[in-house]
């Protein structure tokens, strides 16, 4: 019994000795933390963007002579490969297009393009009046086929009158395939719940 207690008693001294052999040791060397590095955006998702602004004229007023109206949207190349993987899933593209956008216009063209190699033709909604930049225009042939190419390669075409729908009819296309649908109509309204695929 001697022996066991001289052991431990020489086991808790050699234990309360320790911590002070600790304060021997150097203290550790002071670093600074990494930089921080912001992540690298990458454009693996939908991205669509858009810009609107007006250039004014010395009234400084757009309803002036001198005054116009700048806009357009901005998409990236997912944007194609949404379409087809959607495309391919069985839903139909639906895209809204005027006669004021280059981009627009390209979006509009490639979804219908999309539509057309999925066997599933897009609608296309044409939003804007008469008196456009690009739509209608008579006097540039390739505008006039660039738009003929889009209403061709649309399975259905909204516009917002009928004044709209007889020039878009004037480019050769079917007026069975464009409903006049006012801007703000209850028709918009109308639909068919469908369940959607997860």
């Amino acid at each position: 019994m001697k022996k066991f207690l001289l052991g431990t008693v020489a086991l808790v001294a050699l234990g309360a000795a320790a911590p002070a052999l600790a304060a021997d040791l150097a203290a550790r060397p002071y670093t600074k933390a990494p930089a921080y590095a912001a992540p690298i955006y990458n454009w693996t998702g939908f991205y669509i963007g858009g810009h609107i602004g007006g250039e004014f004229a010395g009234n400084n007023s757009l309803t002036g002579s001198d005054g116009r109206f700048l806009g357009g949207v901005q998409g990236g190349f997912d944007y194609l490969f949404k379409m087809f993987r959607y495309s391919l899933s069985g839903y139909r593209l639906n895209v809204h297009v005027n006669g004021q956008s280059p981009k627009g216009y390209i979006l509009a063209l490639a979804a219908a393009l999309v539509g057309r190699l999925c066997f599933r033709p897009a609608l296309v909604t044409f939003h804007g009046g008469l008196s456009q930049r690009f739509f209608p225009r008579r006097d540039s042939n390739r505008l006039l086929q660039a738009f003929k190419l889009l209403f061709q390669l649309a399975g259905g075409i909204a516009c917002d009158s009928d004044e709209i729908k007889q020039a878009i009819k004037s480019y050769g296309v079917n007026s069975e395939k464009i409903a006049s649908i006012g801007t703000f109509s209850a028709q918009y309204l109308d639909f068919q719940p469908v369940t959607l695929a997860s």
